[in-house]
C-alpha cells in the first residue's frame, strides 16, 4: 500500500508529482505544496500536487517487496492511475530524481517536465566524502534493519526546520548512531538500507543522452552530499549522463535539503516550471493503457 498526499486544485493546469529523498516522507515538500496550491497568491499558476511517500518511507512499508527504481516507478504508475493523473510535471529529489527519470524514460510521450533536485547516482566520482564513508557501513546498516533496532516513530513531520542543522561529523565517536537516528525519523533501517542498495543495483542509467522529456537541474549551491560536477554534466558537454534537452537552476544559500534550507527560492523555481504545462492538441492515452503496453 502506497501513501501519498493528493491536493487537488479547480481548474488546475495539470499536477506536480513530487518524490522525496532517502530517509525522508511526502512531508519534506510540505513548503511547496501548500505554497502552490494557494490561489490566493497566485491565481493563475496555483496548481494539483500529489506527494508520495516512496516504499520503505514513512507510511509506505517494504511488505516484503523487493526495492528497485524500476519497483518505485511501478508504484508511481498506479497512484497516478488511482488518481486519474496524466502528462505531469515530476519533481525529484536526490533518490527521486532517480525515480523520477525512470518514469519519464517509460513514459516519455506522457510526461510534460522533470524538475530534478539534486539528483544523486550510485557513483564515487559524484559523491562528497562523508557519503562514501557512510557507505562503508552498509553491512552493518541492514544488519540493525534485520533487528529493528531503530524503530520509525509511529508519527513524523518533516516540514520544520528541524534538518537544518549540520550533519553530525561522520567521523565523530557518536557518528553512526546520530546519522542513523537523524535520517530514521521517516525510515525503519531496513527501508533505508534496501533503498540504498535499489540506488546502488541502478547505477547511471544508459538511456540519459537519449531522453527526450525536458528537464529542469535544480541545484542547491551548498550541497555537501553530490559533487557539483554531476549537475554541470547532465546540463551541458558531451559526457554520457549529459541530458539533451535540459537546463539548470542554482538554489542560492540551499544546502542538499533545499525544499528546507531555501524554500522560497526552491518555490519559486517550481513555480515558473508551471508554464510548462500546455493544452494538448494530440489525443489523450489512458494510463492504464500505457501500463499495459511497459508489463
Amino acid at each position: 500500500m502506497i501513501n501519498y498526499e493528493f491536493t487537488e486544485v479547480e481548474n488546475s493546469p495539470g499536477t506536480l508529482v513530487f518524490l522525496h529523498g532517502l530517509g525522508q516522507d511526502h512531508s519534506i515538500f510540505d513548503q511547496q505544496t501548500s505554497y502552490l496550491t494557494n490561489r490566493f497568491l497566485h491565481k493563475r499558476y496555483a496548481c494539483s500536487t500529489l506527494a508520495v511517500d516512496l516504499r520503505g518511507h514513512g507510511k509506505s512499508p517494504t511488505e516484503g517487496v523487493r526495492i528497485s527504481i524500476p519497483g518505485h516507478v511501478n508504484d508511481l504508475e498506479e497512484v497516478l492511475l488511482e488518481e486519474d493523473i496524466d502528462d505531469p510535471i515530476i519533481i525529484g529529489f536526490s533518490l527521486g530524481a532517480a525515480i523520477a527519470l525512470e518514469y519519464a524514460h517509460r513514459h516519455p510521450n506522457n510526461t510534460t517536465h522533470l524538475g530534478l533536485i539534486n539528483p544523486i547516482f550510485d557513483d564515487p566520482k559524484y559523491l562528497t566524502r562523508k557519503v562514501r564513508l557512510l557507505y562503508k557501513f552498509l553491512p552493518i546498516i541492514g544488519a540493525l534493519g534485520v533487528l529493528d533496532y531503530f524503530p520509525r516513530p509511529e508519527k513524523t513531520d518533516l516540514s520544520t526546520p528541524k534538518l537544518l542543522g549540520p550533519l553530525p561529523p561522520i567521523l565523530s565517536s557518536h557518528a553512526i548512531p546520530s546519522l542513523l537516528r537523524y535520517i530514521t525519523e521517516t525510515t525503519d533501517l531496513w527501508g533505508l538500507y534496501t533503498n540504498i542498495l535499489a540506488l546502488n543495483e541502478h547505477g547511471i542509467p544508459n538511456y540519459l543522452r537519449d531522453m527526450k522529456v525536458p528537464a529542469t537541474i535544480i541545484q542547491s549551491s551548498n550541497d555537501e552530499l553530490v559533487d557539483k560536477k554531476l549537475a554541470e554534466e547532465l546540463f551541458r558537454g558531451d559526457h554520457k549522463i549529459t541530458l539533451p534537452n535540459s537546463r539548470k537552476v542554482s538554489i542560492r544559500n540551499a544546502n542538499h535539503v533545499a525544499m528546507l534550507s531555501n524554500p522560497h527560492g526552491l518555490n519559486l523555481t517550481l513555480k515558473e516550471l508551471l508554464k510548462c504545462f500546455k493544452p494538448s492538441k494530440k489525443p489523450k492515452v489512458r494510463l492504464d493503457d500505457r501500463i499495459k503496453s511497459v508489463k
